[in-house]
């Protein structure tokens, strides 16, 4: 594992987060998925030779590089490694017709397109069409180490589609410091705890489900959620609603955690158990925590 030389980091430049918590703790659990499960080191690992392969196939500083895969260790890796590099993720939505994923596609102009699971089918068809080369998730995987640097926060870090509800659908610029604030108000409004496990119900793909994967340097265990992620979200909604605290404690929790309307960011459910345990789920703009005691 390649460690980082002495060096001061400027306002706008901040390390590698997943590299620096890979130092810190390898063996701590990253990512939970019925794919398979991820350590820290196992994660940094991957995604600098995902790196590696991405760097042999042109893609460099600046580039964008499209994901067309289901949500799971795969494409954390692949976020990751697109970051290691300066580069930027596209994540394109897999539940978009052929004709939609291409205009993603033509729009963004990316270097790559990233395949996974059985999109493949579906993707490589787009990728020829688009001029672009098609790429494939495991491959990636068993590329050479490409060097760890750190980031700069200006840098673009993702280009997400909106829906296009109103019409074409607009590339949304998230920078790596938009990312960064969004850790930080996190862990000050919602708090972090040690023990914390976020269940990612949300797509990947979605602003909401990537954002939650780039908060690597807390530390915390993340389970990505099978697609289709809402089936996990209900099913564990299903046996803890019947457990919601008294309104007192709802009424504190919209006072303390919620918004200025009253309307709570996060509801805390009370459940005896044999240690603490914090669970939270990411339900789009609703921070679901489970509080075992």
């Amino acid at each position: 594992m390649t460690r980082y030389e002495s060096r001061t980091f400027g306002p706008d430049e901040t390390p590698d987060w997943l590299h620096r918590r890979a130092e810190r703790s390898p063996e701590r659990l990253a990512l939970r998925s019925r794919a398979g499960d991820l350590t820290y080191g196992q994660l940094d690992d991957l995604a600098s030779r995902a790196a590696g392969a991405l760097a042999a196939q042109g893609v460099s500083a600046g580039d964008r590089v499209a994901a067309l895969m289901p949500g799971g260790p795969d494409f954390a890796v692949l976020l990751h490694a697109t970051l290691r590099l300066g580069a930027a993720i596209v994540p394109v939505n897999t539940r978009l017709s052929t004709q939609e994923m291409a205009f993603v596609l033509e729009d963004s102009a990316p270097r790559a397109l990233v395949l996974g699971g059985s999109l493949g089918e579906t993707g490589a068809p787009l990728a020829r069409a688009a001029g672009i080369e098609a790429l494939y998730a495991p491959a990636l995987q068993r590329g050479a180490h490409a060097p760890t640097t750190g980031h700069r926060l200006s840098d673009l870090a993702a280009l997400v589609y909106t829906s296009g509800t109103t019409g074409k659908p607009k590339g949304a610029m998230l920078t790596l410091g938009n990312f960064y604030h969004a850790a930080v108000t996190s862990a000050l409004g919602l708090g972090t705890l040690p023990e914390d496990r976020w269940l990612l119900c949300m797509p990947l793909f979605h602003v909401g489900g990537e954002v939650h994967l780039h908060d690597v340097g807390k530390g915390l265990e993340k389970e990505v959620a099978d697609d289709p992620p809402e089936r996990r979200r209900d099913e564990l909604l299903a046996a803890l609603l019947p457990l919601q605290p008294p309104d007192d404690v709802q009424r504190s929790a919209r006072g303390q955690l919620g918004d200025p309307h009253g309307d709570p960011g996060v509801l805390r459910v009370l459940n005896p158990g044999d240690r603490p345990q914090l669970v939270r789920l990411a339900l789009g703009h609703t921070a679901l925590h489970v509080l075992a005691m």
